[in-house]
């Protein structure tokens, strides 16, 4: 049974996390496209991504593997897609990389990270910190 201080552990560091990368892009508005570009353009940066993904994703599955109806599986569903990811990136890097430029493209959507992760790091920091 998993104890509800590691969820909180692990809730705090991915509220910070995410509420980090919101506000990055939110202060520099470029900065998630040319982050992705560079992330493109540089094979060792595609191979170390994919190897802490999948580390970190790991860690996480094997940590925090908990599929009950409450906050906490959310946790869970970040390490699953951590972990996929870390694969896809050492296993396929074309087809990620192929997919970063298709995703580059479709500038409108960029606009949309900055939020998007500001509320997963809002929700993780109200869980991890004040419930």
């Amino acid at each position: 049974m998993m104890s509800v201080s590691t969820s909180v552990l692990i809730a705090r560091i991915l509220g910070m996390l995410y509420l980090s990368i919101a506000a990055g892009c939110l202060i520099r508005k470029d900065y998630f496209r040319d982050v992705l570009k560079a992330f493109s353009d540089n094979a060792l940066l595609v191979y170390f991504s994919g190897f802490t993904a999948l580390v970190c994703g790991g860690l996480l599955v094997h940590a925090h593997n908990i599929w009950e109806a409450d906050w906490r599986v959310l946790v869970t569903v970040i390490g699953w897609i951590a972990l996929f990811k870390g694969i896809l990136l050492l296993a396929c890097p074309g087809l990620m990389l192929r997919l970063t430029k298709v995703f580059l493209l479709l500038n409108p959507l960029l606009r949309l990270i900055p939020w998007v992760c500001a509320a997963i790091g809002i929700l993780f920091a109200y869980f991890g910190f004040f419930a």
